[in-house]
């Protein structure tokens, strides 16, 4: 890529700098032809920069097999001297000097662990597969780094194959990552296989013998681009988007943004995510405890010290600045298995918690008057059948929902068209899912109760017992924080 590269920008730089240089226009027709000829070999040289800025970054995206950029399978091993050779009959040998055996060059260091447990397996198979094989095992630390392992490793006498330190020619022509590495040079020279330490074993070594044609799984070391200063999800390789399971993003107010939620379905893992923009701290914990009620200033309590945090009565044109101060954008992807609505705000909730470790928040059971759902009949026409994908639209005279709990109903209703109706609550007793389609006019009780009556449902005044979210300072933290 470098060679590629260099080569360009010489070629663009060299007509470039050649017209730049050449002799002064004498009159007008040259000056014209002059600055014409500049003109387009200015385009041509920003042209091939921009060509060679996006190959760049193509490179750079790309996630790459590291084993494939030296020798590989099916070439052919060259002949290669190697120096530093300890437990051989001289202090070099040669690659070729095993010609017609099975080779297995092992690449090890002393800070691997697999790699050190293998050196004895590797000595009782070298000595059971004797003149058939030759294990060689190579390391690109010096001989005072390892020594102290091969004298544990083989207290009393030396293993039956040699060891090379210092070792760099290998290394180049094998490059890897991960150790233990293994490169497997069939008796005809040519390299049949690149693994890892389990394939190291009697049972393939004697099938290589017996059919050297046949290659084993092989062992890759995938190597991406990575900007340590950058956030992983900033990364430009897809690898670390598309290998994401799960996230969560949290700032302050970010000028620009609306105040809204949005789901999604995160095409990540087949999970779920949630975007919020400069939401205020109580609608961030409202909406944490969707699956449990729709949660307002009707039904919410801050029993914490400083309550500007949550609510402030203000004059329109100074709620902005209050805003900028307490708003916050919170963004959270969870994996398929929390894609649910059992699953996904329990999830929601606990990266709440991390972020406001402060604040305790809790629901309790209040008497007051409620507009309470309930069943008029035991039938169940309003069940959705299995299998479908849970949907809802609403506008000001219909609403559609399938495949969603009855909150799903209830909460378009408080938040917009029932405001100035009283905490309304679910008493149905049902705990599936419901399909509904109405067509009424949702500000309306009594509209919505003569579309509801086909399905044997209805909104009643009463009493009843209802859900009040409650959030409170948290004394560990406070404690801990003072302690400090």
């Amino acid at each position: 890529m470098k060679k590629i590269t260099s080569n360009l920008v010489r070629g663009a730089l060299c007509p470039y700098l050649w017209a730049k240089t050449s002799s002064i226009p004498k009159n007008r027709m040259e000056n014209t032809i002059y600055s014409a000829r500049v003109n387009y070999l200015k385009h041509l040289y920003v042209v091939l920069i921009l060509l060679i800025t996006a190959t760049s970054v193509s490179a750079q995206e790309s996630a790459i097999d590291i084993t494939t950029q030296g020798i590989r399978v099916g070439q052919d091993l060259p002949e290669i001297k190697l120096d530093n050779v300890h437990n051989y009959p001289s202090t070099s040998l040669k690659t070729s000097d095993f010609r017609g055996k099975l080779i297995i060059i092992d690449f090890w260091a002393s800070w691997c662990s697999p790699c050190i447990s293998m050196l004895p397996e590797m000595d009782k198979l070298q000595k059971q597969f004797a003149g058939k094989i030759q294990f060689i095992s190579v390391t690109y630390q010096k001989d005072g780094e390892v020594a102290p392992i091969w004298k544990k490793t083989f207290p009393d006498q030396q293993p039956s194959f040699p060891y090379v330190t210092g070792e760099t020619i290998l290394h180049k022509l094998f490059p890897h990552i991960y150790l233990p590495h293994y490169v497997w040079v069939a008796p005809n020279g040519k390299v049949n296989s690149i693994t890892g330490h389990e394939a190291v074993t009697a049972q393939q070594i004697d099938l290589m013998l017996k059919k050297p044609q046949v290659q084993q799984t092989q062992k890759k070391d995938i190597k991406v681009g990575h900007e340590k200063q950058k956030l992983l999800i900033e990364q430009r390789p897809e690898s670390y988007r598309s290998g994401m399971i799960g996230y969560s993003y949290f700032s302050g107010y970010i000028e620009g943004l609306n105040s809204e939620i949005n789901y999604h379905p995160a095409t990540i893992a087949d999970g779920k995510r949630v975007t919020i923009t400069n939401y205020t701290t109580s609608k961030l914990f409202s909406t944490a405890y969707y699956d449990q009620g729709y949660f307002s200033s009707k039904n919410m309590e801050y029993q914490v010290i400083d309550t500007n945090v949550f609510t402030r009565k203000l004059p329109q044109e100074q709620i902005r600045d209050w805003k900028r101060k307490y708003a916050h954008c919170l963004e959270i992807v969870v994996p398929y298995q929390q894609r649910n609505i059992k699953d996904f705000y329990p999830a929601m909730r606990s990266v709440l918690k991390t972020y406001f470790p402060q604040y305790n928040a809790h629901i309790v059971q209040r008497e007051q008057l409620c507009l309470a759902l309930i069943r008029t009949n035991t039938s169940e026409t309003f069940a959705a059948p299995p299998g479908i994908i849970g949907r809802r639209e609403v506008t000001p005279y219909s609403l559609k929902m399938t495949s969603n709990i009855f909150n799903h109903f209830i909460h378009p209703l408080e938040a917009q068209y029932l405001q100035n109706e009283p905490p309304i609550i679910d008493q149905t007793g049902y705990n599936g899912l419901a399909s509904l389609d109405l067509k009424a006019d949702m500000s309306s009780v009594e509209s919505i109760n003569l579309a509801l009556a086909p399905y044997g449902l209805k909104f009643v005044r009463k009493l009843a017992l209802a859900p009040m979210l409650v959030i409170t300072d948290n004394p560990d933290y406070q404690k801990a924080n003072n302690q400090n």
